[in-house]
């Protein structure tokens, strides 16, 4: 934990630096380490990325994942127990996996409590396993449409948190405020043309669709 201690201080002390994000697993999180973050967030506020990437079991051995569910959920407890805002990882497109199962692994991670989500689209990497697998047909990518169906699916977990703003904002001169409010909740959950696995040219026509996909809630 000194080391930690050290490097994060450091990367906090500038004026400029508003807050610190740190991506890790939910295994590599001690209650010394908790209790180091939030002596930082204390200071500055801190963000941390979880990658859970699925909930169910046979991708999660299929991937080598390295821990079981559990230990995802305990950690998102204990680091929101300490103050900490959460931020979870999930992989859309893993081998076998329907959209419906894409939504599970949504719900559980907002049922745990995660502050945010950052969908990401599967990437397959020469030289791996997975590669291997590919190249033998064993599973397939999604194509565009298909990733626009699986993220329409797993945005609408999401409906409650609009409910809450179109509650927040019900007349129409606070329309901008409304959208704004909207569009920093899809930023949230990973649906942003700077973040996630796709390069921002081909994740415009995914945020078109969002847009299409839920008229009615702005």
């Amino acid at each position: 934990a000194a080391y930690l201690r050290r490097i994060y201080r450091e990367a906090i002390a500038p004026e400029e630096i508003v807050g610190l994000a740190i991506g890790t697993r939910p295994d590599c999180l001690g209650s010394d380490v908790v209790a180091l973050l939030a002596e930082i967030n204390a200071v500055k506020p801190v963000s941390v990325e979880l990658g859970l990437q699925t909930v169910h079991e046979a991708s999660v051995s299929y991937i080598r994942r390295g821990y079981v569910n559990q230990v995802y959920f305990d950690a998102v407890t204990r680091l929101k127990e300490a103050g900490l805002e959460v931020v979870t990882h999930i992989i859309l497109g893993l081998p076998g996996e329907t959209a419906e199962m894409m939504v599970q692994t949504t719900r559980a991670a907002v049922a745990a409590g995660t502050d945010g989500v950052k969908f990401h689209l599967l990437h397959v990497l020469r030289g791996t396993d997975l590669e291997k697998d590919y190249l033998q047909g064993k599973f397939g990518c999604m194509e565009m449409e298909e990733y626009a169906h699986a993220l329409k699916a797993c945005l609408q977990v999401l409906k409650p948190e609009i409910d809450k703003i179109n509650a927040k904002y019900p007349n129409k001169k606070d329309a901008m405020k409304k959208q704004q409010a909207i569009m920093d909740l899809y930023k949230k959950a990973g649906a942003s043309p700077m973040s996630g696995c796709l390069p921002m040219l081909l994740q415009l026509p995914i945020l078109f669709a969002i847009f299409r996909f839920f008229p009615s809630s702005i």
